[in-house]
């Protein structure tokens, strides 16, 4: 990726883990990861309430890159 944007991440956080991937051409893959993210976020959002748990997910398509 050649250019960086932040992500808004909530006051609250004590912690953050950055991932950078380059994905050509898996489009149908990324979605279903994404869901499996978003899936498993829930899953421990009402497992441990109390750590108010979120995520931020930035994607960026770079022309030609699909």
């Amino acid at each position: 990726m050649s250019q960086v944007q932040s992500g808004i991440l909530p006051e609250h956080c004590r912690a953050a883990i950055w991932i950078e991937a380059n994905v050509k051409g898996e489009v149908d893959a990324l979605r279903a990861a994404s869901k499996t993210f978003a899936d498993k976020l829930a899953t421990f959002e009402a497992k441990f309430p109390d750590a108010h748990l979120g995520a931020v997910v930035a994607l960026v398509t770079t022309p030609g890159a699909l």
